[in-house]
């Protein structure tokens, strides 16, 4: 999502800035309305805006596990879909991460290194625990 509409190809490689978290981040961003979202190793969500690098606090309640995965956003419904290592699915409203009116939360109750697909209005999710044949199971969450 660019919502400057700025041609890829005028982009340039000046270091514009940054933003450093207090443990290790695998996952890629996730982009909304401006703003991007990614989980860090601290269990944390993070919200950074895009363009002025406000609103770089993460979401207020700690996800109890490490994040690997990537963020998925439905833009028809500005719900993040996030996903811990501890086996927990995790939806907030992008908007305002505090939003207690639009989570929710679901518990697996296995490993989640992946990054939740949104198709259709059901958020899809993998998980795997290694070492054990079997335990790689697709889930599928919706109404």
């Amino acid at each position: 999502e660019d919502p400057g509409n700025t041609d890829p190809g005028e982009i340039g490689g000046g270091h514009v800035w940054q933003f450093s978290t207090p443990n290790w981040v695998e996952s890629t961003p996730a982009s909304f309305n401006g703003k991007l979202y990614y989980g860090c190793m601290d269990g944390y969500l993070y919200r950074v805006d895009a363009a002025t690098f406000l609103n770089n606090e993460p979401d207020n309640k700690n996800l109890s596990s490490a994040v690997v995965g990537s963020p998925a956003i439905s833009s028809a419904t500005g719900i993040v879909f996030v996903a811990s290592t501890g086996g927990v699915v995790h939806a907030r409203n992008a908007s305002d991460l505090s939003d207690e009116t639009r989570q929710w939360s679901s518990n697996t109750g296995k490993q989640i290194k992946s990054s939740p697909a949104i198709i259709a209005g059901h958020v899809y999710i993998v998980t795997a625990t290694s070492g054990t044949p079997g335990y790689r199971t697709l889930y599928c969450f919706g109404d």
